[in-house]
């Protein structure tokens, strides 16, 4: 599906109370937006456990920091 062009904030003030209303067209909205693959799940992939993704991601951030404290002296 084509990206649209993007709306004008009056465009956008008059059109967000009308759609709030129509349930029909958040339905449409609703499952558009959720089949669409985003980056995030591109560069990931499905994640089953997130807690466990949640600590291999502080695994990876302590090895950086690890890797970039000055001299290895840890504050």
């Amino acid at each position: 599906m084509p990206l649209m062009n993007p709306l004008t904030l009056p465009e956008l003030d008059r059109l967000i109370p009308k759609l709030a209303r129509d349930e029909k067209e958040l339905d449409k909205i609703r499952m558009e937006v959720s089949e669409r693959k985003t980056l995030h799940s591109i560069l990931v992939g499905h994640i089953d456990d997130y807690e466990a993704f949640l600590d291999k991601l502080d695994d990876v951030w302590r090895g950086c920091f690890d890797k970039l404290v000055v001299a290895g002296w840890k504050t």
